[in-house]
């Protein structure tokens, strides 16, 4: 019995690397979920910009800052400021 000749799997897309520096509040969202530490969506990345998280001037953020700017303010709520 002759066998079919398979068919090619598809290649999905390469996607470009995340530039930690240059993140759209739903990729922030899901690098700091996937950590396992925190579960944060969009809305509450969102909501964090309103809060005053730094942003860049294309409305990107910079994962750094961001974390930076989060230890921050959850260190002046622990101590009451």
């Amino acid at each position: 019995m002759a066998r079919k000749p398979s068919k090619p799997k598809p290649v999905p897309e390469a996607k470009a690397p995340l530039d930690p520096d240059r993140l759209t509040p739903a990729e922030l969202a899901a690098v700091l979920s996937s950590t396992g530490l925190v579960a944060l969506t969009e809305a509450d990345i969102l909501q964090q910009i309103e809060q005053g998280a730094p942003t860049n001037a294309d409305e990107t953020m910079s994962l750094v800052a961001f974390t930076a700017w989060l230890v921050e303010a959850r260190e002046k709520a622990r101590r009451g400021r």
